[in-house]
């Protein structure tokens, strides 16, 4: 197969949009999508080669896993052994232990279902995962496991038929992640299924004849491929962590991908871009780019008590490069055969060194999974104060609050309004007149943890969901569902609250939507910036709860004063010193507090919604409502734990359904 410079320009296009992302460059907030750049490029060129041999009688499975694991493995083992003395100094234990649980996944292709199971993409613990990339490498060999097989069986049936069920392959895969995008996030995100219908896109490129692209490529060659360029390019400067992906969206990247590998030839524009010298050298060693620069970054966030600036994970992004290069030319290539390189090992020995480099690494992997993450060890290391305080943070991360989901009768707690729901609440209904909904994120499942076991009623129901917030609800949200269903059977819910995470509700200093970062990111002492209200969503928020039927007493419980300290700042402090809040934390939250309420005041009379604010409601002490030497009130930077839950929810619960509990009475 004839090589062409302008696919590793391409990669090139794919890697570096990546690393800036993930640097925290926010121009580069799309940047995801270059992985999916990564899919189409592979589907292209493995079809490509898995074709011609086929068309030559000499395919052979045994060959291609070799070559497979000649161009995957040594790279990817010897990042991830130099991942573990780090991982083992600077990470807490269970930290470590997530780490040595990804350990095995990796070296066993299925690191794309354990960061599935346990976190999303775009949330703060997974900055700090070294080896969360690797989700993308699984799918890749998990679907070359079996992509193989599958043409070397339909090209029996000759091209035609090949090429109808690859495509049939593909609608189903792309109609499975549309759906998936509203019903199943995050799954949607990771796993396999979802993501055939991209690689696929790659695999029909390769069987496009080589004269029908020609003949387009010599009169629409420039402007297919350079519209090919711009629909990446804008995938990577529009999309963010809020865009369903992967989804009709991902059509853009995508489709982008193949019309540059299909028409950025010969004297295009696009060809000559891409296959510079400096977009053909960054593409060369994009692989090892890849695997560096999320361990680089994750153990920069680890060691620091603040998230690093710009300008050190700048650094480390030149240094991803660097790294990459030495690791391209002294490790990569040794190992491939090729372009006037002879093969180092021979086929058995390859396969003899992948398996024994894998056992190894699961080796350690489940040395720290057996050990919880060599807690013992770590902890006499410590002094017992730390030890101490890391066992109530460790307690507190491992329970994170209860929703306390079922108790099999009228409590209970759903994420969908789906017809089993549906019917649940009507046959509550009928038993326990009196209902109360609690609607919102996952700070409103929190509260339904605090509130369900207290409340007067026994008919409590909860909608909840951790992405739900009524300002910009995800399709997957039931916000316009469950508003319809009281409007049909108004007399159900006698008693709406809802509640909010109040970051969303903030702006940062640049207009952008508030994120749990503002504040993260910043070290445990630094002042916290005005950051001021986002009146668009408040307005969202007011307008939506407006819409419910009158029969209920709509409440909007407002946000709680976060704390945002996180584990590292705990951890240095100890449980029997005061904390203090960062400075101008609380004033930010209680300017939100005012301004949701001035809304309100603004409102007519009988706009059916009140306003209470919870920062009046609770009174939070830092000093005495954050943790003491038996029990930490908070899982993370903004929820509660469940000792948290136990500790505010029959105050709360007593004020809210308690004589008085009006909102003049806890106004801000």
């Amino acid at each position: 197969m004839k090589h062409r410079d302008a696919i590793d320009g391409l990669r090139a296009v794919a890697v570096v949009p990546v690393v800036l992302a993930h640097a925290g460059f926010t121009w580069f907030q799309g940047g995801f999508v270059g992985v999916d750049v990564f899919f189409v490029i592979s589907g292209y060129l493995i079809t490509r080669i898995i074709v011609a041999d086929l068309e030559r009688g000499r395919f052979s499975l045994r060959s291609f896993y070799e070559r497979r694991a000649r161009r995957i493995l040594p790279a990817l083992f010897f990042v991830m052994l130099c991942c573990v003395p780090f991982a083992w100094a600077w990470m807490l234990p269970w930290q470590f232990k997530d780490f040595s649980q990804s350990l095995v996944a990796v070296s066993l292709f299925f690191s794309n279902v354990l960061f599935w199971m346990k976190s999303g993409y775009f949330g703060p613990a997974a900055q700090e995962m070294p080896l969360l990339h690797t989700w993308s490498l699984a799918v890749e060999e998990q679907f070359y496991l079996l992509f193989p097989l599958f043409l070397l069986l339909a090209f029996r049936r000759g091209r035609k038929v090949t090429v109808a069920l690859i495509a049939v392959v593909a609608l189903g895969s792309f109609l499975l992640s549309e759906v998936g995008s509203r019903a199943f996030a995050s799954a949607n995100f990771y796993l396999t299924p979802t993501r055939v219908w991209e690689l696929m896109a790659g695999s029909l490129c390769a069987f496009i004849p080589a004269g029908k692209i020609e003949e387009i490529a010599r009169r629409y060659g420039n402007p297919l491929s350079g519209a090919g360029l711009a629909m990446i390019l804008a995938a990577v400067l529009v999309f963010d962590e809020t865009t369903r992906f992967p989804s009709a969206f991902a059509l853009l990247p995508v489709g982008g991908a193949a019309l540059v590998i299909l028409f950025a030839t010969g004297d295009t524009l696009a060809a000559r871009l891409l296959s510079t010298r400096p977009f053909v050298a960054v593409g060369l060693v994009s692989y090892s780019a890849y695997l560096w620069h999320q361990p680089l970054f994750a153990f920069a966030r680890i060691r620091s008590d603040a998230a690093p600036g710009i300008g050190s994970m700048a650094v480390l992004a030149l240094a991803t490069f660097v790294l990459a290069y030495l690791t391209w030319r002294f490790v990569e290539q040794p190992f491939r055969a090729g372009r006037g390189r002879p093969a180092w090992l021979s086929p058995r020995q390859v396969f003899s060194a992948s398996v024994t480099g894998a056992a190894a690494l699961v080796g350690i992997g489940l040395f720290g999974h057996l050990s919880d993450g060599r807690q013992e060890l770590w902890l006499q290391t410590v002094s017992p104060e730390r030890g101490q305080t890391y066992l109530l943070v460790q307690h507190a991360r491992n329970e994170g609050f209860s929703i306390v989901p079922d108790d099999g009768k009228c409590r209970f707690n759903v994420t969908r309004l789906d017809q089993s729901a549906r019917d649940r609440i009507l046959d509550c209904h009928r038993t326990h007149p009196n209902g109360t909904l609690i609607l919102g994120d996952s700070h409103a499942g929190n509260l339904f943890g605090a509130i369900a076991p207290e409340a007067p009623e026994s008919f409590v129901v909860g909608l909840t969901a951790g992405f739900c917030r009524a300002h910009s609800p995800s399709p997957a949200c039931d916000y316009e569902a469950i508003r319809d269903f009281a409007s049909e059977h108004p007399t159900v819910f006698t008693d709406i609250i809802y509640n909010q995470a109040g970051f969303y509700l903030l702006m940062t200093l640049e207009g952008a939507p508030g994120r749990r970062t503002m504040f993260s990111d910043l070290g445990p002492l630094d002042p916290v910036p005005p950051y001021p209200p986002n009146d668009a969503y408040i307005a969202r928020v007011a307008d939506y709860l407006a819409g419910f039927p009158p029969q209920a007493d709509v409440l909007w419980l407002g946000p709680a004063l976060e704390p945002h300290i996180g584990d590292r700042q705990i951890l240095r402090t100890g449980c029997d010193q005061a904390f203090q809040l960062r400075p101008n934390l609380e004033a930010v939250f209680a300017t939100l507090d005012r301004r949701i309420a001035a809304h309100f005041a603004d409102r007519p009379a009988d706009a059916g919604v009140r306003y209470v604010s919870q920062m009046a409601l609770t009174q939070f002490d830092v000093a005495e409502d954050f943790m003491d030497c038996e029990r930490l009130y908070w899982s993370d930077g903004d929820h509660w734990s469940a000792d948290g839950q136990k500790r505010f929810g029959p105050e709360i619960t007593a004020r809210l359904f308690g004589q008085g509990s009006t909102a003049a009475s806890y106004r801000p």
